[in-house]
C-alpha cells in the first residue's frame, strides 16, 4: 500500500571504514558516512531553480540575545556544492550595537539547514550605517615580503617600503603573547584577523626595506625555566656525587672498632628493629605524607589518604616493609602504562592537544605511584641520617687496650 509521510528516516546498518590522514594531528582518522544517493520508489521532486533565496528567517542569528532577521541568496550550483552564498540584513536593516562587547550567535545548521560560517560587520565615519554595496570586495596589494626563517616561536624575514598602510597577518591563533616588530618598532598587541589570527595595522610604514619579527614572547620564560631546570640537574648531580665522596671518605677515615655487626655500618646484616623510626617521627611522616596526598589527588579521591598514610607509616616503622611502598609504585605506573596502552590501540585517538584528556582515569594511578615514591624517598633519607657513622676520637693507648680488651674477651 502506497506510505503517506512527511519525514523518512533513513537508517545505516553496516560501514566500511575508510581512513584519512588528519591535517591537524597528522594522524590516521576515519571518513564520516557518505551516503551517495537515496531512492524511494514513486517519489517525484521537481528540478529546483537557478537561484537560491532563502527569504527573511529571523532563526539563523542572534545579536546580544536578540533575533536578527537576515536573508541568504545565490545560486543553486552553489548551494548545492557547498560553496559560501551572501548574506545581508532583511532589507538591509541596519543592527544597532552600542558601546562594550557584543555577543553573536549563529544557529547549527543542522536544524536550519544553512550555516552562517563568517559574518562581516562595517559602519560608516560616525558609527553610521553603512550601505553592503559600499563595502570594499578586495583588498589592495601589500607591500612585498620575503620570510626568512619561520620557526616555532619566532618568525623573521623583511618587506618592502611603503607609504600607504597595511596589515601584517600571521595565521597562527591569536593571542596578546605574539608580538611583532618592524624596523626594531613595536608594533604593540595584536587585533583578531580572519576570525582566529594575530594582525597589526603598520599604520607608518618605513619608506625602505626594512627587517621584522613576530615572536612568542611568553616562550622566553620557558628557555629561562629550562635553564634552570638544567642547572637544578646538574647541582643534583653534584652533590650526589660529593655527597658520596663525603660520606666513603669518613667512613674510612674513622678508627672503627673491628665488630662486623655494628649496627651502623651500612655493610652490616639489617635486624628486625634496625632503620625503624620511632614513633614520633613515624606520626609526623604520615601526616606529611596525608598532607601532600590530599593536595594532589584529583577531586573525589581524596580518601585515599588514610590508606597511602597508613603506607607511609607502616613503610617508615618496620624495616621489612621497606620494599612496599616501591612495589606500590611499580604497580601503580605499570597500571597507568597499561590502561594507557590499551585505550590508545583500541581508540587511536589523534596526538593532539587533547590527547592526554583521553586517559584522565588513569590519572590517580600515577598520583599514588609519585606518593609511593615520596614515601621511599622519605624513608631513605631517615636511613640515611641513622647509617652515618658516629664521631670516633682518634687512636692512642687507651683506645688500643680497649679494643685488645675486647678481642681478648668478646
Amino acid at each position: 500500500s502506497p506510505v503517506t509521510s512527511t519525514r523518512v528516516r533513513v537508517v545505516v546498518e553496516q560501514t566500511r571504514q575508510v581512513l584519512t590522514t588528519d591535517w591537524y594531528s597528522n594522524a590516521p582518522v576515519v571518513m564520516p558516512v557518505g551516503i551517495a544517493e537515496v531512492a524511494i520508489e514513486g517519489l517525484t521532486v521537481s528540478q529546483p531553480a537557478t537561484q537560491f533565496a532563502s527569504g527573511c528567517r529571523d532563526d539563523l542569528l542572534t545579536v546580544n540575545d536578540t533575533p536578527v532577521g537576515v536573508e541568504v541568496s545565490g545560486t543553486v550550483a552553489d548551494a548545492v556544492a557547498r560553496r559560501p552564498l551572501g548574506v545581508t540584513t532583511c532589507g538591509g536593516t541596519a543592527v544597532a550595537m552600542g558601546p562594550g562587547e557584543q555577543v553573536m550567535v549563529a544557529t547549527d545548521g543542522r536544524l536550519t539547514g544553512l550555516d552562517l560560517d563568517q559574518l562581516l560587520f562595517a559602519s560608516a565615519a560616525g558609527g553610521d550605517a553603512l550601505d553592503a554595496g559600499d563595502l570594499p570586495r578586495q583588498l589592495p596589494p601589500g607591500p612585498g615580503l620575503d620570510v626568512d626563517a619561520n620557526g616555532r616561536v619566532t618568525t623573521s624575514g623583511s618587506v618592502d617600503g611603503s607609504d600607504e598602510p597595511w596589515w601584517l597577518v600571521q595565521g597562527q591563533s591569536w593571542s596578546s603573547g605574539w608580538q611583532a616588530t618592524i624596523a626594531d618598532t613595536t608594533l604593540g598587541e595584536p587585533v583578531l584577523v580572519n576570525g582566529f589570527a594575530n594582525g597589526w595595522l603598520v599604520s607608518d610604514p618605513p619608506a625602505a626595506a626594512s627587517a621584522f619579527t613576530v615572536e612568542w614572547t611568553p616562550q622566553r620564560i620557558v628557555w629561562v625555566a629550562l635553564g634552570i631546570s638544567a642547572i637544578g640537574v646538574v647541582l643534583v648531580l653534584a652533590c650526589m656525587v660529593i655527597g658520596r665522596r663525603q660520606r666513603l671518605h669518613r667512613v674510612r677515615s674513622s678508627v672503627l672498632p673491628e665488630l662486623p655487626t655494628a649496627d651502623w655500618l651500612p655493610w652490616s646484616a639489617p635486624s628486625t628493629a634496625m632503620l625503624s623510626a620511632g614513633w614520633p617521627t613515624t606520626l609526623i611522616g604520615a601526616g606529611v605524607v596525608a598532607g601532600v596526598a590530599v593536595v594532589n589527588l584529583p577531586a573525589g579521591w581524596e580518601w585515599l589518604a588514610l590508606p597511602i598514610a597508613a603506607l607511609g607509616a607502616v613503610a617508615l616503622r618496620w624495616s621489612r616493609a621497606r620494599a612496599l611502598p616501591a612495589a606500590v609504585a611499580l604497580g601503580a605506573f605499570g597500571l597507568s602504562a597499561a590502561f594507557t596502552v590499551i585505550q590508545q590501540y583500541r581508540n587511536r585517538y589523534p596526538a593532539d592537544f587533547v590527547w592526554p584528556a583521553e586517559f584522565d582515569r588513569a590519572h590517580v594511578l600515577g598520583v599514588v605511584a609519585l606518593l609511593a615514591l615520596g614515601v621511599v624517598a622519605l624513608h631513605d633519607l631517615i636511613e640515611r641520617r641513622r647509617l652515618d657513622p658516629p664521631a670516633i676520637d682518634p687512636p692512642d693507648s687507651s683506645h688500643n687496650g680497649a679494643m685488645q680488651h675486647q678481642e681478648d674477651h668478646p
